[in-house]
Order: structure tokens, then sequence, then C-alpha cells
């Protein structure tokens, strides 16, 4: 029982997540459709066998209905009634083989004609639902794109964003300072030296 209802819980867990993701239908229905198209265009192919056998053994049953028939007059001319009569019995029971024969063409060619439209039709919708599920993965690559740039502005709008930006701006210009400040000792340790020197240089011209 146990099982069972994990088994329920999952199938409508499953049922659930397809109903809320028309990709995911979509995707089945045209896997389904894929299937049946195959299906069809077989059946098609062993139709067209079939057709090609009910022809063949027409035009067979139509060459020994004349040829038996050209027997039957050969055997009268030469007063061969029996044999005669054996031909034409043969003569009339592959005209009615002919018969057959062409009613399971026209009904095979028939068949063949609604299977091809069927197919026509299936394949059309087909397409037509490829076209829907390819416009429906633009819909939600653009959906997700739209979806990611709105959490991204949100965020650059945020407090903490702002205070974290606000804290390293500030560190960036504390540093600055401190360079300043140490760039400024150095010129003003070399401005000693050049004191220094040109005292030295005054005092020697001096002497």
């Amino acid at each position: 029982m146990g099982r069972f209802r994990r088994f329920f819980k999952s199938t409508y867990n499953q049922v659930m997540n397809d109903i809320e993701n028309p990709e995911s239908i979509l995707k089945q229905y045209l896997k389904d459709m894929e299937k049946e198209i195959g299906t069809v265009k077989e059946v098609i192919s062993q139709q067209l066998i079939y057709l090609e056998n009910f022809k063949k053994q027409q035009e067979e049953a139509h060459l020994l209905i004349l040829k038996r028939e050209k027997q039957a007059q050969i055997a009268s001319k030469a007063r061969e009634e029996e044999l005669a009569g054996k031909a034409l019995s043969e003569k009339a029971h592959y005209e009615i083989k002919m018969k057959e024969y062409t009613n399971y063409v026209t009904e095979t060619e028939s068949g063949i004609r609604d299977l091809k439209e069927k197919l026509y039709l299936l394949e059309r919708e087909y397409l037509d639902l490829e076209d829907k599920k390819n416009n429906l993965l633009a819909q939600v690559a653009r959906a997700k794109a739209q979806n990611s740039i709105e959490k991204t502005l949100q965020s650059l709008k945020s407090e903490q964003f702002l205070s974290d930006f606000q804290r390293i701006y500030d560190e960036i210009n504390t540093l600055s300072g401190k360079n300043k400040i140490s760039n400024k000792s150095e010129l003003e340790e070399l401005d000693e030296i050049d004191l220094s020197i040109n005292k030295l240089q005054t005092s020697k011209v001096t002497d």
C-alpha cells in the first residue's frame, strides 16, 4: 500500500508539473505525433506493396482469361468439347478472380489516398506545434532574461548594495588620501636636499 501511495504521489506530482509546464506538454505531444507519423508512413509503405501484388495478380488473371478463351476456341474447332468446356470453366474462374483483384486494387488505392491525406494533415499539425514550441521557448528565454535583469536592477537599488558600495568608495578615498600624504612627504624631503645643496654651492662660491 505504501509503495502504491508513493507511486500515485509521484505520478500526481509529474502530472501537475506538466500542467504548469506547457513546454513539457508540447514536447510530449510532438513526440507522440512523431511516433504516429512514423506508424502511418509504415502502413502506407505496406499498403503500396499490397497494391502492387493485387495489380500483378489482376494482370495475371486477365492474361489467363485471354489464354483460356483462345484455348476454348481451339478445342471447339477441333471438336474437343470436353477440353473446350474445361477451358471455358477456367476462364469463368479467372474472370471472378479478376473482379476480386480489381476490387482489391480499388479499395487499396482509396485507402492509401485516405492515409496520405491524414498523413498530410498530421504532418502539418506537427509543424504548427513545432512552431508553437519554438515560439514558447523564445518567450521563456525572454522572460528568464527579463527576470534576471529585474533582479539585478533590484539588487543594485538595495540598501545593502548601496552600503557596500559606499564602504568601498570610502576605503578607496582613504587609500588615495594616504598616497597623497606619502607623495607630499617625499617632495618635502627632496626640497630639503635641494636647499642643502644650494647652501653648499653658495658657500663654495663665497670662499
